[in-house]
């Protein structure tokens, strides 16, 4: 655009400096045959008349003179005004050219920082969702440690109480029939049914262990403990 406006104001310049130099060519090649014809004809007149004629000549000469040089002066002020006005115009087109570019460069740095912040708010927000994405995957991965540890000492405490629960109710129905003479004979048939009814509790107590009910799991134990109890004495009475 700015290079537009420069050839434009030449070419209105130098259209301006053709037109002048036309016109004074003109005046030029108008006097030059003016002064040939003048010349012509005062060399065919006789010489008394032309005499007369180059006097007259010179006269109109001196009185054309002074009008010449208000015209040449006229020409120089009218080519300073020209000059003038095409500067003014030329400054004119440069403020112009000036704002326009000032305007599209602020255009272009307003939309710039927009962009900008626009980028910067997406990236926030993407953080913000990576944090919430990575806190989530911890607390998930605490949750199910949690369990797997929970599982680990429940599983423990199952396993202890099945090792303490059987030996100590095998050796207590042993005890009972060693008390009882009368059913040594039988020892080998009562260890077989003590044995069996050992097992059923302990299935019974891993059972009740692994429901993690403590509380149900101790009057399945006596009501065990009490059958085999009265099982032996039946079988020591008969």
């Amino acid at each position: 655009m700015e290079q537009e406006q420069r050839e434009f104001l030449t070419r209105e310049r130098l259209d301006a400096l053709e037109r002048e130099r036309l016109r004074e060519q003109r005046d030029l090649d108008a006097r030059r045959q003016i002064q040939e014809l003048t010349d012509h004809l005062v060399q065919k007149l006789p010489g008394e008349m032309r005499n007369g004629v180059c006097r007259m000549w010179k006269s109109a000469r001196l009185r054309i003179l002074p009008k010449l040089r208000s015209v040449m002066e006229a020409v120089r002020l009218e080519r300073e005004r020209l000059d003038a006005y095409y500067a003014e115009r030329w400054q004119q087109r440069e403020a112009e050219a000036d704002a326009e570019r000032a305007r599209w460069a602020s255009e272009v740095h307003t939309s710039w920082k927009e962009q900008m912040s626009t980028m910067e708010q997406k990236v926030q927000e993407l953080e913000a969702e990576r944090e919430r994405e990575r806190e989530s995957s911890q607390n998930i991965q605490r949750f199910h440690a949690g369990q797997v540890r929970d599982l680990r000492a429940t599983l423990a405490q199952v396993q202890g109480r099945r090792a303490t629960v059987t030996p100590d109710l095998a050796t207590n129905v042993r005890s009972s029939v060693a008390q009882s003479p009368e059913t040594a004979t039988r020892s080998q048939e009562t260890d077989g049914v003590i044995s069996g009814n050992a097992i059923v509790a302990g299935q019974r107590q891993g059972t009740a262990d692994l429901r993690n009910t403590p509380e149900v799991a101790a009057p399945q134990r006596r009501a065990t403990l009490v059958q085999c109890s009265a099982d032996t004495s039946g079988r020591t009475k008969h």
